[in-house]
């Protein structure tokens, strides 16, 4: 049965120089770290390579979002998900505190909101809304969030990062 909430997480494989081009073959620019992890794992690895010492990783890419075939992430949403996933984390954190969270994308305007409403959530990215059980939502976000941070950590080989202990305490508390 396929899932019918969808997280997967890409790589931007190389700069974006046609928006156009990029619209109609994401696949072109995109590397699944679901999917293609080997191939996400050199491209991380070769951006690792280029970072100085004391300078942080960035890595662009796609934190794709799709709930029964309406898209909430799209493609065209690229951002540094280096810097997206602790926000979408930092969302979530606030949600369970205090009923609702909201943050942006961290270079482009686009809104990313989360409340409770009846026993459910709606979730917003852009004014596009989707209403789910609160359980399974939190659980996919925070799932999909822990295997990004392992993916991270086990391809540059560090130690566990602050944020994948931030994410194993968030789904103990939802547990």
């Amino acid at each position: 049965m396929k899932d019918k909430f969808k997280i997967e997480t890409f790589i931007l494989r190389e700069p974006i120089l046609d928006f156009m081009d990029f619209e109609e073959n994401p696949n072109k620019y995109l590397v699944s770290i679901n999917y293609q992890k080997e191939e996400a794992e050199k491209i991380l690895r070769k951006l690792a390579s280029k970072v100085e010492t004391d300078d942080l990783l960035y890595v662009e890419g796609v934190v794709f979002m799709e709930y029964q075939g309406q898209t909430i992430i799209p493609y065209i949403y690229w951002d540094e998900i280096s810097a997206l996933w602790p926000y979408i984390v930092n969302l979530i954190e606030d949600f369970i505190t205090t009923g609702e969270g909201l943050y942006y994308f961290p270079d482009q305007p686009i809104e990313m909101k989360l409340s409770q409403k009846d026993n459910g959530i709606v979730f917003s990215v852009d004014n596009k809304k989707i209403f789910m059980d609160k359980h399974y939502f939190l659980t996919k976000v925070i799932t999909a969030a822990e295997y990004y941070f392992e993916f991270i950590n086990s391809t540059l080989e560090n130690q566990e990062s602050v944020e994948s202990q931030r994410v194993k305490k968030l789904l103990e508390k939802i547990s």
